[in-house]
């Protein structure tokens, strides 16, 4: 199972389907269980993409359990559809992730050189999932990003240490 940059063991569990009727279209959405080996020095994120099957998957829970003296990371994830739109990125070699902690309380802009001419397709403010956009000004949890000049605008002030992600290509 490969998670992010690394491989792992996992043990690929049931696959439970329901039906759902978005825009009168039938459709199942797959939801895969996994069992991880817990490693405390490459621990899972919710923010991860796993890789299994020639498929990716995003995860929707992570629950750490202990028996005896081993521990296991227990994931539910549901399957990504790669062919959503021709520049998805769903090649892991072009993702990149982006880290920085607010210097002072009240930032809400931020210039990261690195993100001029890049596409940002999420941003996250101590692992919350904020909205990217492009125009207009940043409302309730949006931010907005200016790519010819790196520019972050978040809609809601830093606290001192406050830490952002990014994840663009």
């Amino acid at each position: 199972m490969q998670t992010g940059s690394w491989t792992k063991w996992a043990e690929a569990e049931d696959r439970e389907g329901t039906p759902n009727r978005d825009y009168m279209q039938g459709q199942w959405v797959y939801d895969q269980s996994f069992i991880f080996r817990y490693e405390p020095a490459r621990k899972l994120r919710s923010n991860d993409m796993l890789f299994y099957d020639n498929g990716f998957y995003k995860i929707n829970s992570i629950q750490i359990r202990k028996e005896g003296h081993k521990w296991h990371e227990y994931v539910r994830a549901s399957k990504v559809d790669t062919n959503i739109n021709s520049d998805a990125p769903m090649d892991t070699d072009n993702i990149k992730v982006y880290n920085e902690a607010a210097i002072q309380d009240g930032d809400t802009q931020f210039t990261v050189a690195v993100l001029i001419g890049k596409t940002v397709f999420a941003a996250f403010k101590d692992g919350i999932q904020f909205v990217t956009i492009t125009t207009g000004v940043p409302a309730d949890k949006e931010v907005l990003f200016n790519s010819s000049t790196g520019e972050l605008t978040w809609s809601v002030g830093f606290a001192e240490n406050e830490i952002f992600t990014i994840l663009y290509y």
